[in-house]
């Protein structure tokens, strides 16, 4: 069951963000309000929540990481420093804390949604993501016709253009699984 692995390997994004982020807290207090962490830009003033856009349809650099496209491993958390970092708690009477995960699984990914749940529901307890949300969204398979030039997605497994019924098409989007988002408050 490789969904336990995904699980795991996105506690230990989380872990990392959750410290990076807690570095730019500190960086920022010791700094005078200046935010020495470039990880994590995207925070939300009010919310103080970072979006993590991994993956290859990712075209500008607005997370956390990103991940080598023809990396098909899993590791999702390659990029992240792996420095430990000081505890939040000496700079700030509330640390941040991961509040939600959200996730992009492609119907042809391999991935199982319901099974990637109930992995992520055990092996959470005890870690950052204990009091974390999973949120997971569904991408269809988007295709793209060779012959008519029909962009779109398919209702079914049947791998033909819906508009030609050409079988030279192309599969855009739907394999993959992504971080889209951790929130972070």
């Amino acid at each position: 069951m490789h969904e336990l692995s995904i699980v795991a390997d996105l506690v230990a994004l989380c872990e990392k963000a959750l410290n990076a982020e807690k570095a730019k807290k500190k960086g920022a207090a010791e700094q005078g309000g200046k935010n020495s962490c470039d990880i994590a830009d995207t925070a939300n003033e009010n919310t103080n929540s970072a979006n993590t856009n991994i993956g290859p349809k990712n075209t500008e650099n607005t997370g956390v990481a990103d991940t080598n496209p023809n990396d098909k491993s899993g590791d999702f958390y390659k990029n992240l420093d792996a420095k430990p970092q000081a505890s939040y708690d000496t700079f700030s009477s509330k640390s941040p804390q991961i509040r939600e995960l959200h996730v992009k699984i492609g119907r042809l990914s391999g991935v199982e949604a319901h099974y990637l749940q109930n992995c992520y529901e055990v092996f959470r307890a005890g870690t950052v993501c204990e009091n974390a949300d999973l949120i997971i969204h569904t991408q269809e398979i988007v295709v793209k016709c060779k012959n008519c030039g029909f962009s779109g997605d398919l209702t079914q497994n049947d791998f033909f253009c819906p508009h030609c019924k050409s079988s030279e098409i192309s599969v855009i989007d739907g394999e993959d699984m992504y971080l889209m988002r951790l929130v972070i408050e």
